[in-house]
């Protein structure tokens, strides 16, 4: 006698998979600055070479604009709010479109770390276009801030609100007190409050014109 065998082949699927830097990973860990974009892409494989698509993403910890987007890897983008610093997380799950449909998750856990104030020591408002006022590094992501500046008899000659190297400045000269000129040489002494729960920050600035 002859049989005839009718069978069905099915095709096998696997789920896709993160890559970074040749790594297998289901979570990444990222460092980013308070107010910096952070950019990293993250390869995906896919051994049937299914159409890959993203079903889930979330920022489940933290704050700021965060978008993935499928290209010839996964490009995720992250820039924190401030003040956002210290643990966020961010979840996203892709799935391809083979028999049976298959997911694979990833978490990018991204410690912000603050955005630093650093106040020069220095002014020269002579007019060379070289450190004309005196420039606080990062300052424009404090809006809210007061700078205080005093003489050496403790003296407050000069109150400036949103302080931002760029209109609002401090070139030497004086705003408060009696006389309200520009000053002479020598040592000043400030107090910067930056806001957003900052502590207060001191310390002295050289003039020399």
């Amino acid at each position: 006698d002859t049989v005839v065998l009718h069978m069905s082949v099915l095709s096998t699927n696997t789920a896709p998979v993160f890559k970074f830097q040749g790594e297998i990973i289901s979570r990444l860990n990222l460092t980013v600055i308070e107010a910096v974009e952070l950019y990293v892409l993250i390869d995906i494989v896919d051994d049937e070479n299914d159409q890959l698509s993203i079903k889930r993403q979330e920022l489940v910890a933290g704050s700021g604009f965060a978008e993935a987007l499928l290209g010839s890897g996964l490009d995720f983008k992250y820039k924190p709010d401030i003040p956002s610093a210290g643990a966020h997380e961010y979840n996203l799950e892709v799935c391809d479109d083979g028999l049976p449909n298959l997911c694979s998750e990833l978490t990018l856990a991204i410690e912000v770390e603050p955005q630093e104030l650093q106040p020069f020591e220095a002014l020269s408002p002579n007019g060379d276009g070289f450190n004309d006022f005196w420039y606080i590094q990062g300052i424009e992501h404090y809006p809210d801030n007061k700078v205080r500046i005093f003489d050496r008899w403790n003296n407050m000659v000069f109150s400036i609100d949103g302080y931002n190297n760029s209109e609002k400045i401090w070139s030497g000269e004086a705003n408060r007190g009696v006389s309200k000129k520009d000053l002479g040489d020598g040592t000043y002494y400030y107090k910067l409050t930056p806001g957003q729960d900052r502590p207060i920050m001191s310390g002295m600035i050289v003039l020399k014109r």
